[in-house]
């Protein structure tokens, strides 16, 4: 999907590294400056779900960041994916408990991250 192979190494309590958020449900902001957060998706084991849309690990083609945002290109949908604004987002894991940094990186970067490692399993399943 993103050209690029990364190496995940699983770390103790199932942990990877680099980091991967979980699932949960992902909060954010609709465009850059704006002060209304709202929910945008939930992470699952298939992929990402939101009202009306879902979009499994196999629909998304490649990643994107400009100008603040992050682009996850699909052509499941004639929208060309989902456009999210890269800093600021939090998820909610199965616990409740709301989740900016893991391991010191932003749930943004996590989020990419979760992306990229589903769609590395996809290719070599080991």
């Amino acid at each position: 999907m993103t050209g690029v192979d990364v190496e995940f190494k699983a770390l103790e309590g199932g942990r990877l590294w680099p980091p991967v958020i979980g699932n949960g449900v992902v909060s954010g902001y609709a465009r850059v400056g704006s002060d209304r957060r709202v929910d945008l998706f939930e992470v699952t084991a298939a992929g990402l779900f939101a009202q009306g849309i879902h979009y499994l690990w196999t629909d998304l083609n490649s990643i994107s960041i400009t100008e603040g945002y992050v682009l996850l290109s699909s052509e499941k949908y004639p929208s060309g994916g989902l456009r999210l604004v890269l800093e600021g987002l939090r998820i909610e894991g199965p616990n409740g408990a709301e989740i900016k940094q893991l391991d010191g990186y932003p749930v943004s970067y996590c989020l990419l991250n979760r992306i990229t490692y589903e769609q590395q399993k996809l290719v070599d399943p080991s």
